[in-house]
């Protein structure tokens, strides 16, 4: 209702030629249920005919700012020795709440997706390190569970009946958009696998593509995420030489407005949202339809979509998933043991004055097995990955965010205002406290531990934030140390110290080809004087590594205060033969102390070639280094696992250009 209300003050202000306001913010947001099916197409198409009028809309304001310049196209739419006595696992934001990985262990067994391919390795002893096993998922593989002798593979399949369809993000006959083309409705599949015999012994279908996941003991929360299929007959660009005149131009735009609303109101539920698919052992081809009866619709203007939320219990594999979806888009999420927070952006209709970034959210609790709806919220902002959210042990949301604002200039001309910020909502998500980080820079990473926050902020230079948080009213920058560059993850590594990987970048550089990777050390036993103890720069200006935007590639050994990191540079050499030979893509190891950065060596995997084509034409590649595991034994001996989709390999630490092993995965 409030939405329709909004297009109706929209509509009548337009017609009096008078610039029309977007969709304003809604600081009261809120979820509220949704029963059957009729009501649940009937808050589609109300949301559907919202967005179409507003991105037509748009098209009406561009001519009266621009004028009948050139334009062209349309607008855009929608073992027998004794364990290991230690070992790393997958690096997580928040300890008891597991996150889906390509690779994941055990301290005896690594287990690894290559491809549709999920192998399964022996690993102890390290010199009888051996492949054990395959099987191919169905679908494509986005990461999987281990959960001691069980594992969950979460895969995305095409559409039965049509498999080489894309996906798309808008309707089909939009033929000039960039980001259009068909797409059928994507199925998500949980298979459910023995992990000591590879047997499958579950399977678990859902509408909708996996975007993100979380396990907390046998329970799986998957978010999926599925786009509207707006009718083909929709137009999006009136016909007719009209652009040049601006009169008809807007004329022509009201009507296909009304004419499309026609379309959209005669659209059945079933055609906006088709029920996902999957093929049976005999080729007939089920329907996974969504539940009309677990739909939540939210107050606020987000973009139309079906974001769904749904758990499986790994205990009760054959009981059916919790599930609710909700109307609109998802960003990120944040997960504790006791809270799931989903984070969807502000949807503006137009970039207007006065815009400016927001972000809603809403809470589930997870105490009671099944997600619960809990509350609702928002700030202004936009979080840049999982860990710019946080909950605190008293059950605030910390934020850090980047703000967008639009104003026009004294010329006419629209100019965005950039600046950072910390927020704290309590328990109920209402705002109730924040703080202006650094005006003109953003985000690049961050970190809250207990009542600390630690944010890095980039533009030329990288400002360090220490910030105390113990007054959620009244966030406080305690400190502030600026350096050039950026760093992009902060781990702790005791109580007084981060662990950082970013970028250096040198203020007085004249050539590009100065910046370099570097990891450093940072004090933070002081909050109002942090200061870096050691900065180690690595490779040259082309090197990058996986850990730099993945966490998961970011392999921190506590217990022997190493790190291991996925490493990628080019160093052409004139001296050097082929030109492959200046590639290097290797996995550094690095002991990490409070005053030092020492590179213990690399284990390098470059002679392990995947070769693919045919007899006719074949060629072959040396595929990058992407997870490690690291291995203590009783004796006190550290051994280093490096992981591709060619294979695995071993070394110990101390002779890590002497591998002791190396499983090659089978192709297929």
């Amino acid at each position: 209702m409030l939405r329709r209300l909004c297009w109706i003050l929209l509509a009548a202000a337009c017609s009096k030629n008078v610039p029309p306001s977007p969709a304003s913010i809604q600081r009261n947001v809120s979820l509220s249920s949704v029963a059957g099916c009729p009501a649940v197409e009937a808050k589609v198409q109300e949301s559907a005919v919202t967005e179409m009028r507003a991105r037509l809309e748009s098209a009406i304001l561009s001519r009266q700012r621009w004028g009948p310049v050139n334009f062209a196209g349309a607008g855009a739419g929608p073992p027998a020795a004794p364990g290991p006595s230690a070992y790393t696992t997958t690096n997580l934001q928040v300890s008891g709440v597991d996150e889906a990985d390509i690779v994941k262990n055990d301290g005896t067994r690594i287990f690894a997706l290559s491809g549709d391919r999920l192998h399964a390795a022996s690993s102890w002893p390290p010199a009888a390190l051996a492949v054990t096993g395959s099987i191919q998922i169905e679908g494509w593989p986005t990461g999987f569970f281990l959960a001691g002798d069980r594992i969950a593979v979460i895969s995305a399949l095409p559409p039965a009946n049509d498999p080489k369809a894309g996906i798309g993000i808008c309707p089909a006959n939009l033929a000039a958009s960039f980001m259009c083309g068909y797409f059928g409705p994507i199925t998500a599949k949980l298979t459910l696998i023995d992990a000591g015999t590879l047997d499958v012994t579950g399977e678990v279908w859902l509408p909708g593509y996996p975007v993100h996941s979380r396990r907390i003991e046998s329970r799986v929360h998957l978010v999926l995420r599925d786009p509207a299929r707006w009718p083909q007959e929709l137009q999006w660009w009136p016909t007719g030489d009209v652009w040049s005149d601006e009169a008809r131009f807007t004329a022509a735009v009201r009507a296909l407005e009304d004419a499309n609303e026609k379309v959209i109101r005669a659209a059945p539920l079933s055609s906006w949202l088709p029920p996902a698919q999957r093929r049976l052992e005999g080729g007939t081809v089920v329907d996974v339809p969504y539940d009309c009866g677990q739909f939540e619709v939210g107050n606020a203007p987000v973009r139309l979509g079906f974001v769904t939320l749904a758990t499986v219990d790994l205990d009760q594999p054959a009981a059916p998933p919790a599930r609710t979806t909700i109307l609109g888009e998802v960003g990120l999420i944040y997960a504790s043991k006791e809270s799931l927070v989903l984070a969807s952006p502000h949807y503006w209709w137009w970039d207007s004055d006065g815009n400016a970034d927001w972000t809603y959210v809403h809470r589930f609790d997870l105490t009671q097995g099944a997600p619960k709806y809990a509350a609702s919220g928002g700030f202004e902002g936009h979080p840049v990955s999982q860990f710019s959210l946080d909950i605190s042990e008293k059950g605030d949301l910390r934020a850090a965010v980047n703000t967008q604002k639009v104003r026009m200039d004294d010329k006419g001309a629209m100019r965005w205002d950039r600046s950072s910020f910390a927020r704290v909502l309590d328990a109920s998500l209402r705002e109730v406290g924040s703080l202006e980080l650094a005006p003109g820079e953003w985000v690049t990473g961050s970190r809250f531990i207990g009542d600390r926050g630690f944010v890095v902020t980039f533009r030329a230079i990288d400002p360090l934030f220490a910030l105390d948080l113990s007054d959620p009213a009244k966030p406080r920058k305690a400190g502030e140390l600026k350096l050039p560059g950026f760093s992009t993850y902060l781990q702790a590594i005791d109580r007084s110290h981060l662990l950082a990987i970013g970028i250096d970048l040198p203020p007085d550089a004249t050539n590009w080809r100065d910046r370099s990777l570097q990891l450093s050390i940072f004090d933070v036993s002081d909050l109002t004087l942090p200061k870096r103890t050691v900065q180690s720069k690595i490779g040259s200006a082309w090197a990058w590594s996986e850990a730099l935007w993945d966490h998961h590639a970011f392999n921190w050994f506590s217990d022997k205060q190493l790190l291991a990191i996925p490493f990628s540079d080019w160093a052409p050499d004139a001296s050097a033969g082929a030109y492959w030979d200046s590639f290097v893509s290797d996995l550094r190891v690095f002991e990490v102390h409070p005053d030092s950065i020492v590179l213990e060596g690399a284990l390098s995997m470059k002679d392990l070639y995947v070769s693919d084509g045919s007899a006719d034409w074949r060629w072959s590649w040396s595929p990058a280094i992407r997870r490690s595991v690291m291995v203590l034994d009783p004796s006190g001996t550290v051994f280093v696992y490096a992981i591709s989709d060619a294979g695995i390999r071993v070394a110990s630490l101390g002779s890590l250009d002497l591998p002791l092993a190396t499983a090659k995965f089978p192709r297929h």
